[in-house]
């Protein structure tokens, strides 16, 4: 027999994961469905399957059960605005049974779109039997239903809300059920001392309508309670799953192996943030494509032989022999991170071993992660004609090579080998292989090297010439010059070296240039910033692609020189550039900023030259001086506007189609002049900013305001103000179109500046206020609002458009504002 349903399940509330629920994307308020499933699984590990969550429950500030909830959530791809939807928990929790060893040859699902009491009964009558054949780790939902106010007959639908059933009782017609929100069937707080909850299931009343439900009402049931029926609430069951999973997926059992997870399509992981420990071997034909930030840790064989993508985050393996990622195809972008684990055995691996399989770099770049400083051997590639390439760079690709022993040991104990032999390994001249391949030191600031290669020792560091032993105006061509101290430059002196890496040095020559790389179309010039400065008055790779690795010192590395070249930039590494000189009439081509932040300072013209900026997954543009060119934020990139301007268009990108990446970002405080089109989000950055917009403005799709409220003021208090104590926008143009009626600009509201939001208690709640948002030129366009989270018990926001000027208001309630109320005051929100 199992243990106590009710006694064994921990009640855990979807809004405590840390102070305000801030621990969770959106505060936790849509992670109904995650979090009654969380419950689940911690009653599954207090009966011994332990591979699925920790035994004991250790409250919502732990890290451990955070980190569930978030890894949880995202395989269900669970969306803080919108929750949980019926296929994605399925997926979801098919995903994380089988990475805990549990595969469907273990568990029967049973689902319905109409549970009743008998069906509840059915499925949880196991858990509580003398003699159980399975244990079920079950879940049902509502629809909230309320009679409308202006069609007879019919009910509106408000949403849902996911459930943890703990038992039931047939003759009574009650169950007993864990609630991740329990003010929402109670007048009681959001507690886990209010649950359990024991409620009543009752038929339906006939004759009604329901919205986005196919049968006469009197074919559902519902929840009745004291506190639904003085609210006029309907909660209407409209969906439950049950997976019944037998005894011999139990640790304990003799025997016991955790259960191969076969895959045979390609694998969409999101770990949302947190670890995804998989126990369970792999095989099959597809590949894993790990998205989101976060880990997902393979400890086990991996025989997979399709395509893996580590899209953001890091995909790891503590295994030290055989194919830790399969054997075909692996591509790092978007930052993310193949990481081999090691305990201190020896690891001994295979990288992309399969025939004609490739090590690729894709066009946002990644990094390869030798993890402590035991020693290691890895093969890359499965090309071994002499002819085929097995490190495949995307345009503007750069991958960072980080030995956990330190560069000192890359090429000794800790060995990153590529299969074959000639054109299959990668080209060395000058004593470098190609600078979009670099190795990162075990500092503190994750210092950048050049890489040299050799069949011997695989890649290990570059041989250089230090600026203690030749000068800057001696230094040879063909060298890879490393600046340690203060070097100036003769005057009208132009050296050239092979590759420049600055470790704290300061490079100055008012009149003089500096030259690095070839020059030569074609060709990849490198240049290593591990903090210091250039101040020539021009620093030039002529037709050749410039890379510039910036590491994490603190302050940022600067280059005060115009820079010239015609075939654009590409900036990575985790640390902070500023450029501040002039390149307008000198750079152009693509600059891409695949990692770190870079800041375009200066006043006096464009610092990034005349080229189209792309702003890389988790990468930076800071804006404190002019940026001439356009401007292109991919998903979850940022531009920053630090007080300077933007004179070309901005595109800030939507939420990932192909990915659960998030949008791009727009915020802080600046001009944009150019014509923009924001599908992303705008939000308030460090300080309170206001974005003035001077050209034609768009948003669209997915499009989001997120408003920040620093200080408990308004506009009518002293020297407070749009831009001042919260964020807002201007629109000085007279074509300005912010969200349509189908595609709504979403305002969501931030009060993490604060001490709590409206129903924390402080007294600025209880009276009215108004803040302006946005400010339009007259007759200058349309706005379409959506908002989010207007409705609090303490009273409720909404948005006013009067006379070019968009406002936020707020009206405190009387008495505590239901349930009902509420989702009325954000359904009003939601359809202005």
């Amino acid at each position: 027999m199992w243990n106590d349903p009710i006694k064994s399940t921990p009640s855990i509330i979807q809004t405590d994961f840390g102070p305000f629920g801030q621990s969770l994307p959106g505060d936790g308020e849509a992670y109904c469905g995650p979090t009654s499933m969380v419950m689940g699984l911690y009653w599954l590990s207090a009966n011994g399957f332990t591979q699925v969550a920790p035994v004991v429950y250790n409250g919502e500030d732990d890290p451990v059960a955070i980190n569930l909830e978030r890894v949880v959530a995202g395989l269900m791809r669970t969306s803080s605005e919108s929750g949980s939807f019926v296929d994605g928990m399925t997926s979801g929790m098919a995903d994380y049974l089988s990475a805990c060893g549990i595969g469907p040859d273990l568990y029967n699902l049973t689902s319905t779109s109409n549970p009743d009491l008998a069906w509840l009964a059915d499925q949880l009558a196991p858990n509580v039997s003398e003699s159980p054949q399975t244990i079920v780790l079950a879940n049902f939902a509502v629809g909230w239903y309320s009679v409308s106010q202006t069609t007879k007959g019919y009910m509106e639908n408000n949403g849902g809300h996911v459930l943890a059933p703990l038992t039931m009782n047939l003759t009574g017609g009650t169950i007993t059920i864990n609630n991740a929100f329990p003010a929402s069937f109670e007048n009681v707080p959001n507690l886990p001392s209010s649950n359990p909850q024991t409620v009543q299931i009752a038929q339906m009343p006939n004759g009604w309508t329901l919205e986005n439900l196919p049968l006469p009402s009197e074919d559902y049931s519902q929840v009745v309670t004291d506190a639904l029926t003085g609210w006029g609430v309907y909660a209407v069951l409209w969906q439950g799953q049950a997976w019944a999973i037998s005894p011999s997926a139990l640790p304990s059992t003799s025997g016991y192996e955790p259960s191969t997870w076969t895959i045979n399509q390609p694998k969409v992981i999101n770990t949302n943030g947190g670890t995804l420990t998989v126990v369970a071997p792999i095989s099959g034909l597809g590949g894993l494509h790990k998205y989101g930030e976060g880990t997902l840790l393979l400890t086990n064989t991996n025989q997979l032989i399709g395509h893996n993508t580590v899209g953001a985050g890091t995909l790891a393996s503590t295994r030290t022999s055989g194919t830790p990622f399969g054997s075909f195809r692996v591509t790092v972008t978007n930052g993310g991170i193949l990481e081999l684990r090691s305990d201190g055995a020896t690891v001994d691996v295979q990288i992309a071993s399969g025939s004609l399989a490739t090590f690729v770099i894709g066009s946002t770049g990644g990094a390869l992660q030798l993890s402590g400083s035991g020693n290691y051997r890895v093969v890359i590639g499965g090309n071994d004609d002499g002819t085929l390439t097995n490190i495949v760079r995307n345009s503007g690709g750069t991958l960072v090579i980080v030995p956990g022993g330190g560069m000192a040991q890359l090429g000794l104990t800790q060995q990153v080998f590529v299969a074959g032999t000639g054109a299959n390994l990668p080209i060395v001249m000058n004593g470098i292989v190609a600078p979009y391949i670099l190795g990162e030191d075990d500092d503190a600031a994750s210092s950048g090297k050049f890489l040299t290669y050799s069949p011997s020792e695989g890649f290990a560091s570059a041989a250089t010439v230090s600026s203690t032993d030749v000068s800057i105006n001696d230094v040879s061509a063909d060298a890879v010059y490393e600046v340690v101290d203060s070097q100036a430059v003769e005057s009208g002196g132009v050296p050239q070296v092979a590759a420049l890496e600055v470790n704290g040095g300061a490079i100055t020559g008012g009149d003089a240039s500096i030259l690095v790389g070839s020059q030569a179309s074609g060709d990849a010039a490198g240049l290593i910033m591990n903090g210091g400065s250039i101040a020539t008055a021009i620093l030039s790779f002529g037709a050749a692609e410039g890379l510039i690795y910036t590491n994490a010192t603190g302050g940022s590395s600067q280059i005060a020189a115009a820079i010239e070249g015609s075939a654009g930039l590409t900036i990575f590494g985790p640390g902070t550039l500023t450029l501040s000189a002039d390149s307008s009439g000198m750079l152009s081509g693509l600059i891409r900023v695949n990692g770190g932040t870079l800041i375009a300072g200066g006043t006096g013209g464009s610092a990034t030259g005349a080229g189209e900026v792309l702003v890389s997954y988790a990468a930076t543009l800071e804006v404190a001086g002019t940026v001439t060119g356009a401007v292109v934020v991919g998903e979850s990139g940022t531009l920053f506007m630090n007080g300077g301007t933007v004179s070309g268009p901005v595109t800030i990108a939507a939420t990932g189609t192909d990915s659960p990446a998030p949008g791009g970002i727009l915020q802080g405080s600046g001009t944009i002049s150019g014509t923009t089109s924001i599908s992303g989000n705008i939000e308030s950055g460090p300080q309170a900013g206001l974005i003035t917009f001077t050209g034609e403005t768009t948003m669209t799709g997915d499009a989001s305001f997120y408003w920040r409220l620093q200080k408990l003021v308004d506009d009518a208090d002293p020297g407070a103000g749009p831009g001042i104590y919260w964020n807002a926008l201007q629109f000085n143009s007279p074509d300005t179109n912010l969200g349509t009626k189908n595609a709504p600009l979403w305002l969501f509201l931030d009060f993490r500046a604060l001490d709590g939001d409206p129903d924390g208690g402080n007294a600025f709640w209880k009276k009215p206020h108004t803040w302006t948002l946005f400010t339009y030129a007259a007759d200058a366009g349309y706005f379409w609002p959506a908002g989010e989270n207007f409705s609090y018990q303490s009273g409720s926001f909404n948005t006013v458009f009067d006379n070019w000027v968009v406002s936020l208001q707020w009206k405190p309630a009387a008495s505590p504002q239901s349930l009902p109320e509420r989702w009325r005051a954000n359904a009003r929100a939601r359809s202005r």
